[in-house]
């Protein structure tokens, strides 16, 4: 069966979840976000609890179509990478989808601000599924947001776009 990888990664705990391509939820979980050593360990957790729950719920990795991440921070989508997220000790660039890849093979793995997928996360599903335009304020450690417009999610360098 063909599955996603969802992850919100916070600065306390990371919550993950396989959903079926339509978006529906197989399983969810919650693991704590490793912080220490700058954040080190952090993705290698992250592979360690996938493989265990794809495997414990009978699926096979190979069947997985990619791994969407939610982080703080300043995303770089075209390196993969996350700068200044700092509740995790990420101060500096981390190559967040190359350490994914080395862990558990060449799958897509997907990074954007958290902020702007849980606009997308409440456009699909949520609060703003009826509507075309809309902002999305977080509060959390930080403040943040995302903005859809015209349906689709208004992105820009490093953090453009972010209310917070």
């Amino acid at each position: 069966m063909a599955f996603i990888v969802g992850i919100d990664l916070g600065g306390t705990t990371a919550k993950l979840a396989l959903f079926t391509p339509d978006l529906e939820k197989i399983d969810q979980w919650q693991i704590p976000t490793d912080t220490s050593d700058h954040g080190a360990n952090i993705i290698s957790n992250l592979a360690k609890t996938i493989q265990d729950h794809v495997e414990a719920g009978h699926l096979d990795l190979k069947d997985c179509m990619g791994i969407g991440m939610g982080s703080p921070g300043a995303i770089n989508r075209e390196r993969g990478t996350v700068t200044g997220a700092y509740n995790l000790g990420w101060e500096n660039e981390i190559a967040v989808v190359d350490q994914f890849q080395i862990r558990l093979g060449q799958l897509p793995v997907y990074i954007e601000n958290d902020a702007n997928v849980a606009a997308l996360g409440e456009l699909a599903k949520g609060a703003g599924s009826k509507s075309q335009n809309m902002i999305l304020v977080t509060l959390g450690t930080g403040v943040g947001g995302g903005i859809i417009c015209q349906g689709e999610l208004l992105l820009g360098q490093g953090s453009a776009g972010e209310i917070g």
